[in-house]
């Protein structure tokens, strides 16, 4: 897997919001961009996958498969929450994931049956079952309690 970021420029309404931004990694890698809001965490992500484009410089991404998990809710809401898996990754095993996330006995909840914390592991279990070789992680653990949050950082790792 590599990332090569090289001069990154993008902006909206004129305002710089990545400014030059240069950046590498190869190999196996867990990497956590922090920074306050509105500071182009969100805007840098989507670059990565493609969903916007920079105003000036280079993305070099070589992965097989990608996988994104929004900061938004991206589910399908007249599925279930094992459709909304298999949807994405129709040779997974959906109760598997949804185990994984700590959700399991709800693979035939609507997502607005579930909870604002469970939306979030469910939009991770879809990600997850995708089996990308690079997942991009746009706030995904800020609805969920500490424990839970902390076993899915520890599990995802592995």
């Amino acid at each position: 897997m590599r990332l090569r970021i090289e001069n990154l420029h993008k902006g909206f309404d004129g305002e710089k919001i990545i400014d030059g931004l240069s950046y590498s990694l190869e190999g196996n890698f867990f990497l956590t961009i922090l920074g306050s809001s509105g500071s182009g965490k969100t805007t840098l992500l989507r670059i990565i996958s493609g969903i916007l484009k920079p105003e000036r410089g280079t993305v070099d991404v070589h992965s097989e498969r990608l996988g994104f998990v929004f900061q938004d809710d991206r589910l399908i809401p007249w599925l279930t929450a094992a459709q909304n898996i298999s949807i994405v990754a129709p040779e997974s095993n959906p109760i598997e994931f949804l185990s994984f996330v700590g959700l399991k006995g709800q693979e035939d909840k609507y997502p607005s049956q579930l909870s604002g914390g469970m939306r979030r592991r469910l939009n991770i279990a879809r990600a997850l079952a995708f089996n990308p070789d690079l997942i991009l992680m746009d706030e995904p653990f800020g609805s969920l309690d500490i424990v839970i949050k902390d076993r899915l950082i520890d599990d995802i790792q592995k």
